[in-house]
């Protein structure tokens, strides 16, 4: 029976990576960031009010906006989805060949449906439980996180955070006092680390709810591309054929990234990304990672935290 597929995990972990990956197999398709606050996914009608919204602990009205807008995600007709993805894009004679594309390939191979949203990592257990989906989910170490945030000048209002009270008060109550200071901080270091910490603290209970999920560290992936897809593409049940293998190859060489100056999702050396935060942040910066990050740290990366 088919299954839907999840990728989820920190931001900046090679989500897109690996959703776009999986979705050049003509049984997949890709479904952009639904849980995105700043780019309200027209697809599948969903508008959300914080970054990271956590199912349990939202409102009623937005809890009932998630549950229509996934259930009717999941039951598209090839017409309906046809349909949706014109009416995302603006129907117009150039998009109506699509649709028609869009129903035979639907058609045919009724591919699994891929949501990749790393922001919709604290509703991926009630996602899971509701809809029976796989779940890949990526982590990254911790300097290499932050490193790639200053790089891409991406800060993180913790308000999104204390705007859901009960979540604050039950799931996240050991990094109450962090969020607080990160809310009148300007330290950019800090508040990333904070921010990495929270995020992978329910990846590690993740770990322990759910052994049936795949966990990835991008690491992992970047050092050994082919062998890694290999197990994210059996865990997902969809054959690693030659065409997977090519695009794998023609994505992670350092031929493929020559003056590429963006923060989108491109071509990578994806041996060079391992060291890159490296140039990105000062030795003491990466001391100061390493300082905030220890306690959550040392349980994913014991390397990184030796002597």
């Amino acid at each position: 029976m088919k299954k839907n597929i999840l990728v989820t995990g920190s931001h900046r972990s090679g989500t897109t990576w690996v959703g776009r990956t999986i979705t050049q197999h003509r049984k997949a398709r890709y479904v952009q960031e639904p849980f995105n606050v700043n780019h309200s996914n027209r697809y599948m009608m969903l508008q959300l009010e914080n970054w990271y919204s956590d199912y349990d602990y939202i409102n009623l009205q937005q809890q009932s906006d998630i549950e229509a807008s996934f259930s009717r995600l999941f039951d598209m007709t090839p017409y309906s989805h046809a349909v949706a993805n014109l009416n995302a894009q603006q129907i117009s004679w150039r998009t109506f060949p699509r649709g028609v594309r869009d129903i035979l390939s639907e058609t045919i191979f009724s591919p699994s449906i891929l949501v990749k949203d790393p922001l919709a990592l604290f509703s991926a257990g009630w996602l899971y439980k509701t809809y029976d989906l796989y779940v890949v989910c990526m982590i990254r170490n911790p300097m290499a996180f932050v490193g790639s945030l200053k790089k891409a000048g991406w800060e993180f209002d913790f308000n999104n955070f204390l705007a859901q009270e009960n979540l604050i008060e039950e799931r996240l109550l050991d990094y109450k006092n962090d969020i607080k200071l990160c809310i009148d901080s300007d330290d950019f270091i800090f508040k990333a680390s904070i921010l990495w910490n929270i995020l992978h603290y329910i990846i590690i209970g993740y770990k322990k709810s759910y052994p049936d999920w795949m966990f990835v560290k991008y690491e992992e992936i970047a050092l050994d591309p082919i062998s890694e897809y290999k197990k994210i593409f059996d865990y997902v049940q969809l054959d690693f054929h030659d065409g997977i293998i090519q695009y794998i190859d023609a994505f992670t060489t350092s031929q493929s990234t020559k003056n590429i100056q963006t923060n989108s999702y491109v071509p990578r050396d994806s041996i060079a990304s391992l060291s890159s935060y490296k140039s990105r942040l000062s030795p003491k910066e990466i001391e100061d990672i390493k300082s905030y990050t220890a306690k959550i740290g040392s349980v994913l990366y014991p390397e990184l935290y030796l002597k």
